[in-house]
This record gives C-alpha cells, structure tokens and sequence, in this order.
C-alpha cells in the first residue's frame, strides 16, 4: 500500500515520495527557499515511512507535537551554553545542528500563527483521542498558512486476530471501538476545518498495510487478507459508497479472501489527478502503471497549482540515473541546451566525488557511464548544470 507495488515487486519509494519528487524534482538541494519555505510532507507521530520517501531520500519531516520547541527546532538544549572557550564551541555544534532541521522555524511559525476552533475532538482518555490530536495539528498548521502538500497520520489496533467483536453483539467490541474513535476525530478535524475556512482545501484518505478474511479465527479475530474498504473524507468527495457490497460464499472458510472490486491504486490515481491535478500522462510517473481513475471528487475540484508548470519549465526531467536503484554502476542520462555543460556526482553529505562531464556540448541528448564500485551503499545525486539551468536527481547504490 505504501509503495504502490504489486505483491512480488520490492520498490525503493512509496507513492506518495514519487508524487512530491516528480512536482519538487530537485528537493532536497535548495530546499527551504522563498517558493517552497515549507516542508513537503509532514509525518506525524512516527518516523518517515517508505510511502514518504523517493530511492530512498525523505521527502517529508517527522514531528510529534507543536508544543515543544526541541521538537520542531531540533535544538537539543534549551540551557545557554556557558560564557568560555568550551562554550563558543558548545553553541557551534549546537547551532549546526539546529540548522540541520532547516523546516522547524517554519513549522514552529505556523503553529504559533495557526488556531483550532472545534470542540469536538475526543478528549484524553476517549476513543479517538491519539488520532484527533494529530488531525488538530494539520488543522492548525494549515490555518497558519503552511504550505505542505501531504501529512501522513497513523492510528493502530486494527490487527485484530483476536476479540474482533463482543460474542453476544457483533456489533460491538474492540473493532467497532476502533471505527467509533476513527469516526470521532475526522468528524472533530472536519467541523475545525470548516470553522477555520478550510473545508474546501483538505482531502484526506484512509488505507491499511493488510485487509482482513472473511470469516473469524479460532480466537474470535480475523487474520490478514486481500481485501479492504478505504475512507476518502473532503467537503469535495462524492458521497455514497462506490462499488457494491461483496457477495460472500456460504462455503467460506478462516482462511478465504474477498475478491476486490477495485485495485487501491485506482484510488490514489483519483486523488492525484483529481486532487493534485497531476496530468494523466503524467500518472504513469508517480504509479508507475496506469490505473482506472475513479468518480470520487467533484469534477473539476482539483487544487490549482503552478508547482509543476514552473518546474517543468525549468526542465525538470533533464537527467537521470538508469538503472536506479543500481548496484555499482548505472548509466547517467541527460539532455543540455548546448554550450558548457557539467554533471557532477554528489554524495549524500553535500560533496562532490565524481565529476563526469565539465565542457561544452552540442544541443542534445546524452548517456554516460557511472561507475561507483569503491563507494559505500547509499544515497546521492546527479547534478546537471547546463547555462542557468541546474538541476539535480536522486540515486541509491545498493549491495549486490
């Protein structure tokens, strides 16, 4: 689910990493600038999943809460450094890294600007209440004019294998607890949207790394399956339940799957063209197949942007690395307007290590060799520099 795989394909990247890196190609190089001063995805409550990150690069921050400025900040002390030699040095090491979160200023001035406005989020000790603290955060940073495209939220205990339910009342017990706090905080995140002005810009989705079977275990739970139901929640959603209710075989056993109606990456196909406006050739890009698109948002509702018009325009597909992921080597596409070209390798600390081409050029289309044998496994970067042009992509080398 986070990656938008098949089943027997293992990918370096999640969905959601490839969709920022296709509108954002050169992040992290030059990031935060006066375009974007702002992260471009905010994990939550956790660290930055695989569906965040693009060959292996982040393509979001992770914060816990908005209250703690060691949290937002990346400062470690909040004591001043003594007034002496030993402390001129503390305050270096300290202010580097606070530089190295180069997003927390802009979050922590978010926070502080932004509101919530709803009473309904599940107080502590209420159903929900984790879950809605994390959606109050979204409300605030958006309403104190952050600029991210997606925040990414997690709430557990739906691995129920067993005490799915109450024996003597399905309806009841563990699972339909954990719907019921799911319910609470979208319903508390969407009346604080509303109360701010928001409802119109906020999408959200739910999704699970597993589905459940059909029938119960031995222990009163279901185990994993193929299938599962997901939540798309927006002023702009299409109500109603699309697609129809499983038809389930009497004969069904612990072990038996739902057939699924649509493949879920037919919904992430939906919210990214109709969300994002992401063009249907360019879907390809970021699913890496194409995928039916579903009537899930009013027509025309996508949020009008200029991000990928402005780096298109500024060349945006002009090199890459092919294959990638690679083992040692991997071949260095690229096209130059003509005149003094440069591609250099950088690695993942900022330092150049290779420089490929330095000269000028005829207008064109080019391939070359990269050959990175004697360096470790990891992340870098292949920049072009081309006249005014620079752009820069990510590779990862990996151990054969």
């Amino acid at each position: 689910m986070m990656t938008g795989s098949d089943s027997t394909e293992f990918l370096y990247s999640g969905w959601a990493g490839r969709y920022l890196a296709y509108e954002y190609p050169n992040y992290p190089v030059g990031f935060p600038n006066t375009d974007m001063p702002d992260p471009l995805g905010i994990r939550i409550g956790g660290n930055v999943v695989i569906g965040l990150q693009n060959q292996g690069v982040p393509m979001a921050i992770s914060i816990s809460n908005t209250n703690d400025p060691l949290n937002l900040t990346g400062s470690l002390f909040a004591d001043p450094a003594p007034n002496n030699y030993m402390g001129k040095e503390l305050a270096y090491v300290r202010e580097v890294q606070r530089q190295t979160d180069k997003f927390g200023d802009s979050v922590k001035g978010a926070a502080d600007k932004g509101s919530n406005l709803s009473q309904m989020y599940p107080k502590n000790n209420e159903l929900g209440y984790t879950l809605g603290q994390q959606l109050g955060i979204v409300a605030k940073l958006i309403s104190g004019g952050i600029k991210t495209r997606i925040f990414w939220l997690s709430t557990g205990g739906y691995d129920t294998h067993s005490n799915q339910a109450n024996s003597a009342d399905k309806s009841t017990g563990n699972h339909a607890n954990l719907l019921k706090g799911l319910s609470d905080a979208i319903g508390a995140f969407m009346d604080d949207a509303k109360l701010l002005g928001l409802e119109n810009r906020v999408l959200g989705m739910t999704f699970s790394e597993f589905g459940r079977r059909i029938i119960s275990n031995a222990s009163g739970g279901t185990d994993h399956g193929a299938a599962q139901p997901m939540f798309v929640f927006g002023a702009k959603v299409i109500p109603g339940v699309l697609g129809s209710n499983p038809i389930i075989d009497p004969n069904s056993k612990a072990n038996s799957n739902l057939p699924m109606q649509y493949d879920f990456r037919s919904v992430y196909a939906s919210i990214l063209g109709d969300w994002f406006c992401v063009p249907d050739p360019d879907l390809e890009t970021v699913l890496l197949r194409n995928y039916q698109k579903l009537p899930i948002l009013d027509p025309g509702n996508c949020i009008p942007t200029s991000v990928h018009e402005n780096n298109t325009k500024l060349g945006e597909n002009l090199v890459y690395a092919y294959p990638n992921p690679f083992v040692d080597r991997t071949k260095i596409k690229f096209e130059t307007f003509g005149g003094h070209t440069m591609i250099q390798i950088i690695n993942n600390e900022g330092s150049v290590i290779k420089t490929l081409v330095d000269g000028d050029m005829q207008a064109g289309k080019y391939d070359i060799e990269c050959n990175l044998e004697e360096a470790p496994a990891g992340i870098y970067y292949v920049r072009l520099q081309n006249g005014p042009i620079q752009q820069v992509k990510n590779m990862m080398k990996v151990r054969g």
